[in-house]
């Protein structure tokens, strides 16, 4: 932690020296050469590759890095791709010749690098790509055409991925090379977006020759080789900040006006902005361990790129309530033209939802804030709905659980195993809560009782929301229309996702808060908590058809209590409200930034 508020203080130094403009989209639009080049000399960047190739620094170190230029917008383009996914993946398959020609220059900022993955026939579906690579004396010719790719028109190098082989299925015979941006045959078309900018481009290679010292990692693993460069592309904070200047635009322009409404809206972006967060760091730390998690990866990339869009209109709401201002105007501007691609790059929200899907099912992880006592809460409490109410009190008086977290101290129990205690209330339908006579009991002093009664209500609606979630699943699996189960209709399957994302989210959430408690945290799990049961409980009846809706069906146990416990005293709105009154006080960003990053 001290490492990362280091960097943090030492990244907003060096920008303050600047008088850059903030800008949307700045690691895909924003190219500065000397930026990269400070940021280099600084050592911040590959600076979580291992030693001999870098200083073997923390993601968490990196994400601060990454929050702090994506908060003011800076142009990191020149570099971004290097950092991010070229140095990674030449570390893991490149030749030590193609380490020490690429890597020295990417930490110094002094190469840029482009990705040639996308052809005009093969977006998504990179397995249908058609760009061939042909073995020839010393190396690979290549013809074929790659397009979308950004800043090839001022690219030193290109990652492409080529066939070379036709044996087995789509996905083989694909190889990965690294090509020079100035090779014979090779020509860059810019392509117009709608903002009237150009930093994407169509590549055409004639016959373009590389040598054989540039193929990355085995000839014809490609197709495994890439699916690493795309996790390591689909998480990260820009797939939720990259619109954040715009959000701070927005901010400014409401704080002076007081509406209610605009209030919920932006509360709700930034509950679910903290959640993001949180899913940024278990994906940070599960690169730490060396381990690349393609499942956060795609959560994180499809419900960061859905939020952006939400803060465009957000501000397009803003600005029509209270009237525009220059920077509004020109950074909504910017927003309106860049958002509508956020879901489409690094692969489509569908794509994103079908890798999700295929995650789900019986060999899932158990989502938990307790380990060691979910399994005693789950024996307890199976099937409680059906129990009796006193019978049920007097079992959990015995085992002490009115007591559990009524203080700080490890003995009596943490906030954790209340928080776990209450998940189990949820995903068992108990009709004795626990959490509010635990805290009651607890006489806390009331800003802590009303902190702890977030969060624990939140847990209640995570608990549901797994059940339903997970009943749903095995109803989808095992019930068959048109001769095939449901889950096998992509649209099922993507229904089942969300359900999925909005749990795994929610989840986040109460996680933060727990780890990291302040009102503001707690406010936001709340938030997110009931966001999520509003839409579980809704895709749960609509894909367990009319048998979810009748009483004979035990889902009703599940969505009626995420329903109840939704509009429960701290009501979804009024917590959305609170949220934004907090990011919405002060004359800065400062609120806002506190709540999603801690600093």
């Amino acid at each position: 932690m001290l490492e990362a508020e280091a960097i943090r203080d030492a990244v907003r130094a060096l920008l303050a020296g600047r008088n850059d403009r903030p800008m949307l989209d700045s690691w895909m639009r924003g190219l500065d050469r000397d930026l990269s080049r400070s940021l280099g000399s600084a050592g911040w960047i590959g600076m979580t590759w291992p030693a001999p190739f870098g200083e073997g620094a923390s993601q968490l170190a990196r994400l601060a890095l990454t929050e702090e230029l994506l908060r003011v917008g800076a142009p990191v383009c020149a570099h971004w791709t290097a950092d991010r996914q070229i140095g990674p993946s030449l570390i893991r398959y490149g030749s030590v010749k193609l380490q020490e020609e690429f890597l020295p220059r990417i930490r110094q900022g002094s190469l840029i690098c482009g990705i040639g993955l996308s052809e005009p026939d093969a977006g998504s579906d990179l397995a249908a790509i058609r760009t061939r690579a042909r073995r020839v004396e010393g190396g690979w010719t290549i013809d074929g055409t790659k397009v979308w790719t950004t800043s090839a028109h001022a690219a030193d190098v290109t990652y492409l991925l080529a066939r070379t082989g036709e044996a087995g299925g789509r996905k083989e015979g694909l190889t990965e090379f690294l090509v020079d941006m100035t090779s014979p045959g090779l020509s860059v078309r810019p392509i117009t977006e709608l903002s009237g900018e150009c930093h994407f481009n169509e590549m055409i290679f004639e016959s373009v020759f590389v040598p054989d010292d540039r193929v990355i990692g085995e000839v014809g693993n490609g197709w495994q080789q890439v699916a690493d460069t795309l996790a390591f592309e689909r998480g990260g904070a820009e797939r939720y900040l990259s619109s954040y200047p715009l959000l701070v635009a927005a901010l400014d322009r409401a704080r002076s006006f007081s509406d209610r409404g605009l209030s919920v809206r932006l509360g709700a972006i930034a509950a679910r902005m903290v959640a993001l967060r949180r899913l940024n760091v278990d994906l940070a730390h599960s690169l730490d361990q060396g381990q690349v998690s393609a499942l956060l990866a795609a959560e994180l990339k499809l419900l960061g790129t859905l939020l952006e869009q939400d803060v465009v209109e957000a501000a397009r709401e803003i600005a029509g309530v209270c009237g525009s201002d220059e920077e509004l105007d020109r950074l909504l501007a910017q927003g309106i033209t860049a958002m509508p691609a956020a879901t489409i790059r690094g692969g489509t929200s569908e794509v994103m939802r079908s890798i999700i899907g295929r995650s789900e099912g019986p060999a899932r992880p158990l989502r938990s804030f307790s380990p060691e006592l979910r399994p005693v809460v789950d024996d307890v409490l199976d099937e409680a709905w059906s129990a009796d109410a006193e019978v049920l009190r007097r079992t959990l008086t015995d085992l002490g659980w009115f007591e559990v977290g009524s203080t700080d101290e490890e003995d009596g129990g943490t906030l954790a195993d209340l928080a776990e205690i209450s998940a189990g209330v949820g995903r068992h339908a108990s009709p004795v809560e626990v959490w509010p006579e635990a805290l009651d009991a607890a006489g806390l002093e009331p800003q802590e009782d009303t902190r702890r009664r977030l969060v624990l209500r939140a847990a209640a609606l995570f608990g549901a929301i797994d059940r339903a979630t997970s009943m749903t699943v095995e109803h989808v699996a095992t019930r068959h229309q048109f001769g095939k189960p449901l889950i096998a209709f992509q649209a099922v399957a993507h229904a089942v996702a969300e359900m999925a994302t909005e749990r795994d989210l929610a989840y986040a959430a109460i996680r933060e808060a727990l780890d990291r408690p302040t009102t503001g945290t707690a406010l936001a799990a709340r938030s997110v908590a009931a966001g999520a049961a509003t839409r579980v409980a809704a895709l749960a009846h609509q894909l367990h058809g009319a048998m979810g809706l009748t009483q004979e069906h035990t889902l009703h146990h599940f969505t009626g209590r995420l329903w109840a416990w939704r509009d429960a005293e701290e009501a979804a709105v009024r917590v959305d409200q609170q949220v934004g009154d907090l990011v919405l006080g002060g004359t800065s960003d400062a609120q806002l930034w506190s709540l999603i990053t801690g600093s």
